[in-house]
């Protein structure tokens, strides 16, 4: 199934970038990669060259300088009725 994905991303004119990417070649991503400034963070691919990434709500996850932050719930985990 991976192949087929593939070979129809490909056939729709977008290029892959990185392990299981794919971006048309006017997208930033793609320009990225091209360039070799390509960037993986948590979140996936991306071409923000950017060292922090604030984010917001109940499971943001931020960055800082190399350091990453999860957003912490004040609820206990839900236990199922087995």
């Amino acid at each position: 199934m991976a192949n087929i994905a593939r070979d129809t991303m490909l056939a729709a004119g977008f290029a892959a970038i990185g392990i299981d990417h794919f971006a048309k070649p006017t997208d930033s991503l793609y320009k990225a990669d091209q360039a070799g400034t390509l960037r993986r963070n948590f979140q996936g691919y991306t071409d923000d060259q950017s060292e922090t990434l604030i984010g917001f709500g109940a499971s943001a996850i931020s960055r800082f300088r190399g350091d990453i932050s999860k957003m912490q719930s004040r609820h206990p985990p839900i236990k199922s009725a087995s």
